[in-house]
């Protein structure tokens, strides 16, 4: 009888270190290894995340190294389009053209500013006329200063040339240019106003 006694309390024993085992598992460890799971996801994703941001910042790196290149296109494009009408500067650009080919610039008349539109453009132009003596052979290499050297956006719509004599007596070519001098809106949307002589 006792030996039966004994059995059962071993039997219950064993049973209740089963039950106190699966409880174990139920309330510790599972909940342990479903933590671990979630953390293992978490840090591959955190290692997908750092491989973008190494790249990025590999892209910025490169964007920094290049940023005197970014300047200097930066200034050539201000060159261009200033944001205010820039005649003054315009106009010595013209006598440098002039001077670098042998003729000479005279009779400068600039418009007032209008709105260009199309193709998603946003600028203004500038109406000029610039009348140009000098001999028939500069003529070809001044528009060719105008358009391909000097750094401001301009566009020749017309050119009318005339005979005409020089101061000395010799033979020479009067040549009447119709240009668009191109302009930036500045921050209210319209040009800034500076200086346009008229000689």
């Amino acid at each position: 009888m006792r030996a039966h006694a004994d059995r059962l309390w071993l039997l219950g024993g064993a049973i209740g270190v089963v039950i106190l085992v699966a409880v174990g598992w139920l309330l510790l460890i599972n909940p342990a290894h479903g933590d671990a799971d979630g953390y293992r996801e978490q840090t591959e994703v955190s290692e997908i995340q750092l491989i973008a941001l190494h790249k990025r910042l590999g892209e910025l790196k490169e964007q920094q190294a290049k940023l005197p290149t970014y300047k200097a296109e930066l200034a050539r494009n201000r060159q261009a389009l200033p944001l205010d009408t820039g005649i003054p500067a315009f106009l010595r650009q013209l006598e440098d053209a002039g001077d670098a080919v042998g003729a000479t610039v005279s009779n400068v008349n600039v418009g007032v500013p209008s709105q260009e539109t199309g193709a998603g453009l946003s600028a203004y132009s500038l109406p000029v006329t610039v009348t140009v003596d000098g001999r028939i052979g500069a003529m070809g290499p001044f528009l060719d200063q105008l358009q391909q050297v000097q750094p401001r956006a301009v566009l020749v719509q017309s050119a009318n040339l005339a005979a005409s004599t020089e101061e000395n007596g010799k033979d020479g070519t009067n040549m009447t240019l119709t240009m668009k001098v191109f302009v930036a809106p500045a921050a209210g949307g319209t040009p800034a106003a500076s200086p346009a002589p008229t000689n």
